[in-house]
């Protein structure tokens, strides 16, 4: 499915972006939410719904951390 990321691939990048403790949680009704999408025949056996749960500490700004990572890209 075009877009879709691995729970992996979701992981990574909310660690880069300094979260801990994340969690993917497939949601109950997963296969009824993307069968609604009408994207393809039997997209629901091969991508989920999830809630994305994790901590962000004190005093971190999201926004700072996407700011250093392009700046680390830009010195590449």
């Amino acid at each position: 499915m075009a877009g879709a990321i691995s729970p992996g691939e979701v992981k990574n990048i909310f660690s880069e972006l300094g979260f801990l403790q994340i969690r993917i949680e497939q949601k109950d009704q997963s296969d009824k939410i993307i069968h609604g999408w009408h994207v393809a025949e039997g997209a629901e056996k091969v991508v989920f719904s999830a809630y994305i749960l994790a901590v962000k500490p004190l005093g971190f700004s999201a926004e700072r951390a996407v700011l250093e990572e392009l700046a680390k890209s830009r010195v590449k």
